[in-house]
């Protein structure tokens, strides 16, 4: 067996014994005295160990995975892996004065204010109207109408201010608002946004503001769209 004399205090050494054909597990304690147990006991523990190590950064992948798809939201696995490989590179770089400010404000852009639907639309519209009317887009339902204020205490503010409207044609002199466009596609066929819808066209025209709707589609007749949106 080899000589353990010189090994320092709580060394920990496999020896492999040729007369018994097994290892034996020594250690060497603060005094020099060496202890003896069976290798099979010591590998059983050790395996334990590193299954528990191994479950714990399977689950902290999969949370990490979970963070990456409902933040990033990847469509493909190309994405994916961009975004890992991101999150891992900026927590390397991450100072803690950037920590605090990503936990404070954690957005990110939206990259387009409109859809594609919508905005082949809109390119249809602005030569639908020409020079007649300016466009705006997404418009918040509270910045077209009010109410008094007492009115507005009572739950009427609350109704508007959480709403939108696809795009208002506005005076380009004064920004007189002139008239209110809905873009309405297949999701506006469920009841909850049928209800949103009529709740939307009711309030505008008890304010006197023109509204219409237009069905959304894959081409648009801009002669059609002009008399149907334009004030005559």
């Amino acid at each position: 067996m080899a000589n353990v004399g010189n090994m320092p205090a709580f060394a920990i050494v496999f020896l492999n014994c040729t007369v018994e054909q097994r290892h034996l597990f020594v250690k060497v304690d603060c005094h020099g005295k060496t202890t003896q147990g069976n290798s099979r006991d010591t590998f059983l523990a050790f395996r334990g160990i590193m299954k528990e190590l191994i479950g714990i950064l399977v689950l902290l992948f999969i949370l990490l995975v979970a963070i990456i798809i409902l933040k990033c939201k990847p469509k493909t696995f190309g994405e994916f892996l961009a975004a890992l490989f991101e999150v891992i590179g900026s927590d390397k770089q991450r100072t803690s004065t950037r920590q605090d400010a990503a936990d404070e404000y954690p957005y990110y852009s939206r990259e387009q204010l409109l859809s594609q639907r919508e905005l082949a639309f809109y390119q249809v519209l602005k030569q639908a109207v020409g020079d007649q009317y300016t466009i705006a887009m997404k418009v918040r339902l509270a910045d077209l109408i009010t109410c008094q204020r007492s009115q507005w205490n009572k739950g009427y503010g609350s109704k508007i201010t959480h709403k939108h409207v696809d795009f208002v044609l506005i005076d380009p002199n004064d920004s007189g608002i002139k008239r209110v466009i809905e873009l309405n596609d297949k999701s506006h066929k469920k009841a909850r946004r049928r209800e949103r819808d009529q709740f939307k066209a009711n309030a505008l025209k008890a304010a006197e503001i023109h509204f219409v709707a237009i069905k959304a589609a894959a081409r648009y007749d801009t002669g059609s769209l002009r008399s149907e949106v334009t004030l005559q």
